[in-house]
């Protein structure tokens, strides 16, 4: 074969056992809704997805071998089949998603916002608006964010800085400028990351939002004033230590509300959504800088 001519894509499954190709979610088609690359709803995450489609019992096992999606489904532990049933019951009230995008997409959506921006901004400026509501962040609020330059944590912060909030955040060193951007006072996270927070001599915060669940629960409590004024949107295990766990859907969602406040903001340059777009032969690329853990903002793909 000439050294010029493309080989042929295949498909080989990452081990044995009855992986199956998964043409749906990775790669996934790319809508006007939704053009955003989660790779939560693709490894680790991807319990809640199944979940949230009326599967408690089994979770998906998920591997991308030359850039493509193979899965199988896999029993979960039977001891977190009530936690995984009533999740399920939470977030069926919030399957009118579609319906919502749509008015997204047809009403609220600015003109002047490019669609890669809309596109990311479905996930993260619901999870910060209703974090924010759970932990009344308002006018004079101390808040810390562990994880202040992801997309949550950023979007988070603008909202935050909008209600009269000052807000500490971390992230790592090449992102502390990114913060002050923001308009965040930055920390390096990692070991050390509570005693700098504490160093700042601004006494105990208010309120936290946890958007990464890598440092330890109790290291965050001892931040604030009581447990559940620490709110993880990443810790499934926090509650046990008081901390509240907040995973959308149900009677916590407002999704409406949230669009409505981003277009605003947006609208006004008050709110700033940094993203990253990829093509979709960079698909794979993206994943993994998403999954090193230090992506700036959101990472979308687009045609």
């Amino acid at each position: 074969m000439d050294a010029t001519t493309k080989q042929p894509l295949t498909f080989e499954p990452p081990g044995p056992g009855p992986w199956d190709l998964d043409p749906v979610h990775f790669p996934r088609p790319v809508t006007a809704y939704w053009t955003e690359m989660h790779p939560a709803a693709f490894s680790l995450g991807y319990g809640d997805m199944m979940t949230f489609y009326g599967v408690p019992f089994q979770t998906r096992v998920t591997a991308y071998p030359n850039g493509f999606s193979y899965g199988q489904m896999v029993p979960v532990p039977p001891e977190s089949f009530p936690d995984r049933v009533q999740r399920a019951a939470d977030v069926f009230e919030g399957r009118l998603w579609r319906d919502q995008a749509k008015e997204w997409h047809e009403v609220r959506k600015p003109a002047s916002v490019d669609w890669a921006v809309a596109a990311a901004a479905g996930t993260v400026v619901e999870t910060s608006e209703r974090v924010l509501r759970l932990l009344g962040v308002g006018e004079g609020t101390k808040l810390f964010i562990d994880g202040g330059a992801g997309g949550v944590g950023s979007v988070a912060t603008q909202m935050a800085k909008v209600r009269g909030a000052t807000v500490i955040a971390s992230a790592s060193e090449a992102n502390q400028d990114y913060l002050r951007e923001i308009g965040a006072i930055p920390v390096i996270y990692g070991e050390g990351m509570v005693e700098r927070v504490k160093a700042l001599q601004i006494g105990k915060v208010d309120a936290v939002l946890d958007a990464v669940g890598k440092t330890p629960i109790d290291d965050l409590i001892s931040l604030t004033t009581e447990p559940s004024q620490v709110v993880t949107i990443a810790n499934w295990g926090a509650a046990a230590s008081g901390a509240r766990v907040s995973g959308g859907g149900g009677a916590e969602s407002q999704p409406l509300k949230a669009l409505t406040e981003a277009a605003e903001l947006l609208e006004q340059s008050k709110l700033v959504i940094k993203i990253q777009t990829f093509p979709f032969d960079r698909a794979a690329e993206a994943h993994q800088i998403s999954q090193d853990g230090h992506a700036r903002g959101k990472l979308v793909l687009v045609p």
